[in-house]
């Protein structure tokens, strides 16, 4: 073609191009301009030609791109048929186009500098090194004409390190020779990158526009090639250093620094190019610029500030880990491991739980380590940390709230109160397990911290006025006071693991007394603040191992308190106190049921009182959560009766109202279809779900509490052993409708097409119990929970205490489940019910929780009677209905 041809067929690729940008080009004349574009890239030297004739730097920018875009395709797909003499044209021809026919830097869009070093980049990997041995000398001139001209060199290394090295985009071959390539050139490659590091150190220059985009380039370059360079050049160039002096310039220039400094420590490596990491970090002209940039920044609640902070802090982090990595060999320290750790048990105190969370990842790894755990310098510190983790245990910090620094912190990291909520639940966590760490490190130590703190709150009056909320007369989550007791029972129970599982040291029998003391502080402790009293419960219970006989007072005392929380007042829903009379109860039945657990022979004598508080409780349709934590204490406290006739009469009189409603025939003919189930449940028809709500809690109360008799009631020996006659006669008979209600409920998934969609969403799982099948912790909340959740978790928990109540008796009582006639029919007609329609989670449930005891308890004798005709046909389900990826995944 010649001149005028091709000087008309730029023309009118220019008009197209910036036709087909504009808001007027309709969708068809884009795509036929596509296509004539398309055509027209087959003929390659036009293509070349053309392009670079659009690269001019007087056309517009969009024209100019696409230009670029015209060669590098043509380099892509036609290289090979490119003649050697046109190869060597288009190489000059894209250096002298850099050098000379470029705007300025500061003119020049970035863009259209990466463009023009992709050109370069896609010659390299063709030709170099073995048809372009010059190309490092090349380089290096075109990098000393001018500013921009250096940093289009740095974008082509940083590009072709990108492409062949970190991102293996070529075969193994001439990867291999490339990167060999850079390395042979790596010298004066450091050499480059240091130069513009070196100017702004010596100009301060941080206005200079042009000085600023070269550095930034740089630092970018430089931290793709800290990736894959040998350490040990690294460690003689000396690079760190030059990034760890920018540390005291330019946000901007703060923020690449660090991510160069922290590409090197998170290399992974053998042990000999750990420590060369840490040799390299902990010089002092690389490791005081950074401690410098932590504290600089640790103080304000700024956003920029605060990244720069999470960069500076996970370097430390990272130092720390690889030191803890290496303690098990024969290797010391650095130099300044002193200030380091120093440094990391102060950054643990910082009001931004992102910057603390890491840490204390990193001092449980290295307190593990027992070289470093037992040094003078970490152990002098962990006084000091464990003084730094009361305040960390504290449930502040919420981004819509104001009342702490945190919050401000919080703001940066998270999107709303429930996302910070799930986070701190791992937090504290993390948090308790260093403090038990530390209590078994120094124990005498967090003994006494404990003990301080708890008398501290204890004597201090009473805040129930949070910042940000109107005068309150009862305590709220954000009440100071509930937060200090709360933080408080926390750390109590942490620091007292250490005495509790070692009884016979010293340390634990110094700490009897005083943790007697506290505990008669704690018991006294009167509030009509059922907040309060909650968290006096949770500091309660760590304690109550030290009671013995010998302090019958105060164990009649606890006691007593117990069972007055317990025996609250049932509160309407929409009751502002119906969440603290909630958890009291809560946290009141657990703690005594750990008593029973811990000490039943001092509570068997007010077992009769407490078999007639149940009674009473049975006759008033109590609180089913109550009803069933004391009737479980009461068959603890059974246990111990050394007369199987007095235990028998005691399991009879809690089991009687129970078994009678369970077996009354009103409910036998509920479960019998799931449609009669689901009308007498009130599922069906919510309009109808608050008149039978009575109907759901007596089944809820009867199953959990079945289910803890179940458990608790002693394993039989031997056949006609005591505990398995008692089986025999007061368990045994529930079993018939236990497997009812297990084939009612699976068969309520046979006529979810008969529900509406908000009734057939309770058949789901539900939140939580999605969230801990991800492993996640469901977030706290004291919301109300709504019509469709209760029913959601109606649905869910009465099926697992039916599948624990048959598990229990299936492992301690087998002798008795598989004694009489062959059980495949009844279980195929209603365990293994519809299992069509059930779904994965289910049906996981009937295996793990109960299928695989069956299996395996099941005497060998009798396997022609039960196993051998269940299993072909449960087994047939799995492969014939259940199988493939589905499955697999399932289980």
């Amino acid at each position: 073609m010649n001149a005028n041809g091709l000087h008309q067929t730029v023309e009118n690729l220019a008009e197209k191009i910036q036709f087909i940008y504009s808001p007027d080009c309709s969708n068809e004349a884009r795509s036929s301009i596509y296509k004539e574009i398309e055509t027209m890239k087959s003929d390659y030297i036009l293509s070349l030609r053309a392009g670079f004739e659009l690269i001019r730097k007087e056309n517009l920018d969009v024209v100019r791109n696409f230009g670029y875009q015209l060669i590098e395709d043509a380099i892509k797909y036609f290289w090979n048929d490119i003649p050697l003499s046109e190869k060597v044209s288009i190489k000059e021809g894209v250096f002298r186009h850099i050098s000379q026919e470029m705007k300025s830097l500061q003119d020049e869009k970035i863009y259209l500098k990466t463009s023009v070093s992709k050109l370069v980049v896609e010659i390299m990997k063709r030709e170099f090194p073995q048809h372009w041995p010059t190309l490092g000398t090349e380089l290096e001139q075109l990098a000393a004409t001018n500013a921009l001209c250096a940093q289009v060199v740095l974008l082509i290394l940083k590009q072709v390190s990108e492409d062949v090295i970190v991102l293996r985009l070529l075969d193994g071959v001439r990867r291999k020779e490339i990167q060999q390539a850079l390395v042979e050139n790596l010298h004066w490659l450091m050499a480059l990158f240091q130069r513009p590091i070196q100017l702004m150190l010596q100009t301060k220059a941080e206005n200079d526009e042009e000085l600023n985009q070269l550095l930034s380039t740089c630092l970018q370059t430089l931290n793709v090639y800290l990736e894959w360079i040998h350490l040990k050049l690294i460690e003689e160039t000396g690079i760190l250093r030059f990034c760890s002096l920018l540390l005291h310039s330019a946000p901007a220039y703060r923020a690449a620094s660090l991510g160069c400094l922290m590409t090197v420590v998170e290399r992974k490596g053998t042990h000999e190019e750990k420590k060369t990491i840490i040799k390299c970090v902990t010089e002092m002209d690389v490791f005081e610029p950074l401690v410098a940039c932590c504290l600089s920044c640790s103080p304000a609640p700024d956003e920029s500030t605060f990244h720069l902070l999470l960069s500076a802090t996970s370097i430390l982090v990272s130092v720390g880990e690889l030191i803890g990595d290496l303690s098990n060999e024969d290797y010391a320290p650095p130099a300044v491991f002193p200030q380091l750790v120093t440094l990391l048990a102060e950054l643990v105190g910082h009001p931004s739980h992102s910057v603390s969370f890491p840490l204390l990842t990193m001092w449980l790894d290295l307190l593990d380590k027992t070289a470093l755990a037992k040094s003078p310098v970490v152990n002098g510190l962990l006084p000091q940390l464990l003084q730094t983790l009361q305040n960390k245990l504290l449930k502040v910090g919420l981004p819509s709230r104001h009342d702490s620094v945190s919050c401000r912190f919080s703001q940066f990291e998270f999107d709303d109160d429930e996302a910070f909520l799930t986070f701190f639940a791992t937090f504290r966590n993390d948090a308790g397990l260093l403090v038990k760490k530390i209590a078994n490190l120094i124990p005498g130590e967090a003994l006494r911290q404990a003990i301080f703190w708890a008398e501290q709150v204890l004597a201090a009056p009473i805040q129930t006025i949070a910042e940000g909320e109107p005068p309150a007369s009862l305590c709220t989550q954000y009440s100071p006071s509930y937060l200090q007791w709360d933080s408080m029972a926390t750390f109590l129970e942490c620091a007292v693991q250490y005495p509790r599982k070692n009884k016979n040291t010293k340390v634990a029998e110094a700490f009897t007394p005083q943790g007697l003391r506290l505990l008669g502080q704690l018991v006294s402790f009167t509030t009509g603040d059922a907040l309060l009293l909650s968290t006096t419960m949770s500091a309660i219970s760590p304690l109550t191992y030290l009671l013995s006989a010998t302090e019958s007072v105060l164990f009649n005392s606890l006691v007593d308190k117990l069972l007055s929380a317990i025996d609250i007042p049932h509160m309407k829903p929409n009751d502002p106190r119906r969440y603290s009379c909630r958890l009291l109860q809560s946290h009141a039945c657990s703690s005594f049921l750990n008593l029973c657990t811990a000490h039943p022979l001092l509570l068997l004598p007010r077992l009769d009182d407490l078999v007639s508080y149940i009674m009473t409780l049975l006759n008033q349709a109590g609180e089913s959560l109550q009803t069933s934590i004391l009737i479980e204490a009461a068959v603890i406290l059974t246990n111990e009766l050394t007369d199987t006739q007095s235990q028998r009469d005691h399991l009879t009189q809690l089991l009687g109202p129970l078994a009678n409603w369970w077996r009354s025939p009103e409910f036998s003919q509920a479960i019998t279809r799931p449609e009669l189930f689901a009308e007498y449940m009130g599922i069906m028809d919510w309009n109808t779900a608050l008149a039978k709500a009575g109907n759901r809690k007596q089944c809820h109360l009867c199953l959990r509490s079945m289910d803890s008799i179940a458990r608790r009631l002693k394993a039989a020996k031997t056949s006609g052993d005591p505990y398995d006659i008692i089986a025999g006669e007061l368990l045994r008979p529930l079993l018939d409708n236990i497997f009812r209600y297990i084939r009612v409920s699976n068969a309520l998934y046979s006529i979810r097409g008969q529900m509406t969609v908000e009734v057939a969403a309770t058949l789901e799982l539900s939140e939580n119990e999605k969230l801990q099948i991800l492993g996640l912790n469901a977030p706290p909340s004291n919301r109300v929970k709504s019509d469709a959740v209760r029913m959601q978790h109606f649905v869910h928990d009465t099926f697992g205490f039916a599948l624990q109540f048959l598990n229990s008796f299936v492992v301690k009582y087998g002798a008795m489940f598989f004694s009489g006639p062959s059980l495949a029919e009844p279980l195929l007609k209603t365990l293994y019910y519809e299992l069509e329609s059930l779904p994965l989670a289910r049906i996981r449930l009937l295996i793990r929780g109960i299928t695989r005891n069956i299996v395996t308890r099941c005497p060998v004798e009798r396997y022609n009677d039960h196993l051998i005709p269940l299993l072909p046909r449960l087994l047939e389900h799995c492969f014939r209905v259940r199988h493939g990826i589905a499955w697999e995944t399932a289980f």
